[in-house]
């Protein structure tokens, strides 16, 4: 992992959610920018999932994680180990906010202070280029009315969350997977959300 090309390091790192209004807006947008330009959006779409959460698990999630990463990274060498560690639990730990926004065309992911990411609702793959120039293809697809599936394929590497709302539309799990050729294992993670407002 030492000598990797950043790509390659960067890659297996991905963050979980991201997203911004159109493939040259995330390109070139800075992470503040962009997440600052979707909160203000004052129509989430009618799609049942679509709306503003906080974070709701509590240390016990956050502990949770930890405790995954620890059991991926345990088999790595001791100048890896504390790298893929680092990273992982920098990009993977929860942000106090998530705003998942509809548009006629594009589901965006938000987190502020993250980077933001959109994609087309059709489903199909757009290219994202990370805030440090790392390139991932991208889709998200609504699955009914309540299931939300955001992918991340990069060199080697894939991450997937899966956005999954409950029957009453008051909280939302986020379920992560991501799996990369320099990772000796996969890690899996889940984390909850409740909405802000609820839906009238």
């Amino acid at each position: 992992m030492m000598g990797a090309p950043r790509r390659r390091t960067a890659t297996l790192l991905v963050a979980a959610i991201a997203c911004t209004t159109d493939t040259a807006s995330v390109a070139n947008a800075s992470a503040g920018g962009a997440a600052d330009a979707i909160m203000a959006a004052t129509d989430p779409g009618p799609t049942a999932i679509a709306g503003e959460y906080r974070y709701s698990g509590g240390d016990k999630q956050r502990e949770q994680l930890i405790e995954a990463i620890e059991a991926v990274v345990a088999d790595m060498n001791f100048i890896a180990r504390p790298i893929a560690r680092k990273r992982l639990r920098e990009s993977n730990l929860p942000s106090a906010e998530l705003h998942l926004v509809f548009s006629d065309d594009e589901i965006t992911i938000a987190r502020p202070g993250r980077p933001t990411v959109s994609a087309p609702l059709d489903g199909s793959m757009v290219v994202w280029k990370s805030p440090d120039g790392d390139e991932f293809e991208v889709r998200h697809r609504l699955v009914g009315d309540h299931r939300l599936v955001q992918e991340f394929v990069g060199d080697g590497n894939r991450s997937e969350n899966i956005f999954a709302l409950d029957p009453d539309g008051s909280r939302l799990t986020v379920q992560t997977t991501i799996t990369a050729d320099r990772l000796p294992a996969t890690l899996r993670f889940s984390m909850s959300y409740r909405r802000k407002t609820p839906r009238s």
